[in-house]
């Protein structure tokens, strides 16, 4: 089944709405939350295919399902970095990395921004708040199974409007519907199928909860099903609990689930890359630039990338940090604590998201969390020139330094980092 323009064109046309109208509003993030404010969330639902047709602008970004993928996406891919606006405001700011972005193929785009869905969110992150916050991804998992072989533009039913009479936890998509609303509402974001609400009097829901009772899937969804089983998200997105996959599937009842569907449970995959798993549904080649955009921008001198931190724990004491691509978030932590003068006597995190203890994390390795800062390659995290994220010490006193990414240039790279300009005195911490 090979897709076509068509199919995605909708996709595309509703991130570049997103794109276009941050770029030219540069809305204020809210203070609290660090997201679009009430009012240009209003406004831009209005411009997008699957609004949520509000009145009046009193609802938080969260309650926004299609903006708040496109701002989580977005961030994820380094489409747009946090800057200082007026006051103590903040604002995004799109990077060079959008341009880039933009001048991919259609397939390459539209591939690229699933992978970033799949792969680069951290899903408690974006679906906090939600009653599917600990769960949805197996649902999700369970509902693809059960969808193998669905037929394009079949509509297929459940009927939980009387949710306490009809509902079979052991059915896979009555689990899906009732379990992971709002992941549904996501994945038609991106074509996979068109959904209807169902509104369940019984369980008090809200504006920002969504109970499924049917979906009609499209010939795009049912394709991107299929690759999706072949990379399935415990697998390919670091921040899932390792933990809590290996507790789901000790449950019984998920797996007298998949026993209904006459499946075991899912087998460990060799890891590759992701696109392959999809390339048979998109045009031959279409896929390979995606790399590009990744690839790190080499002169013609054929040096590395050497990046430029600035670290700054105020605005009269900071040190700019020079280190290669090859070198990790530890190397950086290591030479923030040599900058300071630090003793490395406590634990830290890098939360790249600029939120302290959010779930956008790398964890010192002694926390006992991951993903761990020693693995985060430099060159590997999508960084752009204005970029900005909190390295966070001492998870007792707290002390917070923000991170901004100053300058990308081709040299020589030495072999530690190194300290190249620093102001104001060592801090007694």
């Amino acid at each position: 089944m090979m897709i076509t323009e068509k199919d995605i064109a909708t996709t595309l046309a509703d991130f570049e709405t997103y794109c276009r109208f941050v770029e030219e509003r540069k809305p204020k993030l809210t203070p609290a939350r660090s997201e679009l404010g009430k009012k240009e969330c209003l406004e831009l639902d209005r411009l997008l295919s699957h609004p949520k047709g509000f009145t009046e602008p009193k609802y938080l970004q969260i309650t926004y399902p299609s903006i708040n993928l496109w701002f989580h996406v977005s961030l994820a891919a380094g489409f747009f970095g946090v800057e200082a606006g007026k006051g103590r405001s903040r604002i995004l700011v799109a990077t060079n990395r959008l341009e880039r972005f933009r001048k991919l193929n259609p397939f390459a785009r539209y591939l690229y921004l699933f992978r970033m869905f799949w792969t680069r969110i951290n899903w408690d992150e974006l679906y906090l708040e939600t009653m599917d916050m600990l769960h949805h991804f197996f649902y999700i998992q369970i509902g693809m199974h059960a969808l193998q072989g669905a037929v394009p533009g079949e509509r297929l039913y459940a009927d939980v409007e009387n949710f306490e009479e009809c509902y079979d936890r052991k059915n896979p998509l009555h689990r899906m519907f009732v379990g992971a609303g709002i992941v549904i509402h996501h994945l038609q974001d991106f074509g996979f199928w068109e959904y209807e609400r169902a509104y369940i009097k019984t369980l008090n829901m809200t504006e920002r909860d969504i109970n499924v009772k049917a979906i009609t899937p499209t010939r795009l969804g049912v394709a991107m099903i299929e690759g999706c089983l072949q990379r399935p998200l415990e697998m390919y997105n670091p921040f899932v609990d390792q933990k809590r996959v290996r507790r789901l599937w000790s449950e019984d009842f998920n797996q007298a689930v998949f026993g209904k569907m006459n499946r075991n449970k899912p087998t460990l995959y060799k890891i590759e890359p992701f696109e392959k798993a999809f390339e048979d549904i998109f045009p031959e080649g279409s896929l390979e630039v995606m790399d590009d955009l990744d690839a790190d921008e080499i002169g013609e001198s054929g040096e590395p990338n050497v990046y430029y931190f600035r670290v700054s724990l105020n605005r009269k004491l900071w040190r700019v940090i020079k280190l290669s691509e090859a070198h990790t978030l530890q190397h950086l932590h290591d030479a923030i604590q040599e900058a300071f003068g630090l003793w490395d006597d406590h634990l830290f995190a890098f939360f790249m998201n600029g939120k302290p203890w959010s779930g956008e994390a790398y964890w010192d390795k002694r926390a006992g969390k991951k993903p761990v800062a020693d693995r985060a390659v430099v060159g590997k995290l999508r960084l752009s020139v204005g970029m900005k994220f909190l390295y966070l010490f001492d998870f007792g006193d707290e002390w917070c330094f923000t991170v901004k990414v100053e300058r990308v240039v081709h040299e020589i790279a030495a072999f530690k980092p190194v300290i190249v300009e620093g102001c104001g005195e060592n801090p007694e911490l």
